[in-house]
């Protein structure tokens, strides 16, 4: 059985506060996650990979519980 998801993610920059934030949205469920609002002078980057790679992680297991 073939299953997919879509997760649409939101990328907001306001660089007159120097600052943004992350949302990933799955339509179905309605579940996603959100990183931020982070200061863009900081070393955000990591943090924001392990974020990401997490919840991809999340959805692939629970697509994988779904057989």
């Amino acid at each position: 059985m073939r299953i997919e998801k879509t997760l649409s993610v939101t990328i907001t920059v306001d660089t007159e506060e120097e600052i943004f934030s992350v949302e990933a949205l799955e339509g179905e469920s309605g579940c996603g996650f959100e990183f931020g609002p982070q200061p863009l002078w900081c070393d955000w980057a990591p943090a924001l990979r392990e974020a990401i790679g997490d919840e991809i992680v999340s959805w692939v297991e629970l697509m994988a519980d779904e057989r």
